[in-house]
């Protein structure tokens, strides 16, 4: 059926193969960020990466709306990694951690880390 279909329209088969590409692509960025950066990095830009898109500009800093779970599966690391990571970046000043948020306050240090 779904080869009748893209017979008919070819697009329909175009925007296919663009969705895979975009998911193997999505996949090799991944991996390659797993295998070469530390979990640290990794978190960092997780969580750089989450306040860019989804973050909100506050006078003491960048909020985003984020649990610690959700944000060690983004990162790849472990939940007891992300927050021990989360700790020592709130000591120095970089992020305030709050129930479901972290308050980025200083990006530049964060992806210096």
């Amino acid at each position: 059926m779904i080869r009748q279909l893209a017979t008919r329209y070819p697009k329909l088969a175009e925007n296919a193969l663009r969705t895979a590409l975009r998911y193997l692509a999505l996949y090799v960025k991944r991996h390659i960020r797993l295998v070469s950066n530390t979990a640290q990095e990794r978190l960092a830009y997780a969580l750089s990466s989450l306040g860019s898109r989804a973050g909100r500009a506050l006078p003491s800093g960048l909020e985003v709306e984020v649990k610690n779970e959700d944000l060690a599966s983004f990162a790849d690391v472990g939940i007891f990694t992300t927050s021990r990571l989360l700790n020592d970046w709130e000591s120095k000043g970089i992020v305030e951690k709050t129930r479901g948020k972290v308050l980025i306050r200083s990006p530049e240090k964060l992806l210096a880390a």
